[in-house]
């Protein structure tokens, strides 16, 4: 500890950082405090390693570096999408989530599509959640080709009652002006 401002290098394997963070919170340790602070802001920590520091954050109800942590998904947005753990994220985070202007994505058709996803896991107990969710995509944004596809009927149960919403209908009208 008496080193830490000569060396700020990754952390080795093994540690972890988070429950470091924690720790040195919990004993008042402001030199390592402020390294492990650090650690979380270098420039090695990717959108893998981010949302795995994020989950870790999660078990010890850490705010502050949950929120770093989702800021730094970037270019990981599509695969963390994709991944199991998405799915299961709080509805709190992953409306923060989509909300981002940073994330990687190709278009808001991505964006929308995640929010299609997260609801689809649990349906029956996420719907309420619809509307509230779907204020996170920026339907201006979508090419005036998908906003025509969201007026159509759709074949699927989540995708169908989205787009059934009068309130989704309204913004995707407006979305046209």
């Amino acid at each position: 500890m008496l080193d830490i401002k000569e060396k700020r290098e990754k952390p080795k394997g093994g540690c972890n950082l988070v429950e470091l963070y924690s720790a040195a919170k919990f004993l008042k340790i402001d030199e390592l405090q402020e390294f492990t602070y650090i650690c979380f802001n270098e420039s090695w920590n990717s959108g893998s390693l981010a949302f795995t520091l994020f989950l870790e954050a999660q078990k010890f109800k850490i705010r502050l570096i949950q929120f770093l942590m989702l800021c730094r998904i970037k270019e990981f947005f599509l695969t963390l999408v994709a991944s199991k753990e998405f799915v299961e994220l709080d509805f709190y985070w992953v409306r923060k989530l989509l909300s981002m202007n940073n994330v990687g994505v190709n278009s808001e058709i991505e964006i929308f599509m995640s929010a299609v996803r997260w609801l689809s896991h649990h349906w029956s107990a996420r719907k309420i959640l619809m509307e509230e969710l779907m204020g996170c995509v920026r339907f201006c944004l979508l090419p005036p080709i998908f906003l025509r596809f969201l007026q159509r009927e759709q074949k699927t149960l989540v995708l169908n009652s989205i787009c059934q919403s009068h309130k989704i209908q309204e913004t995707v009208s407006k979305a046209f002006v």
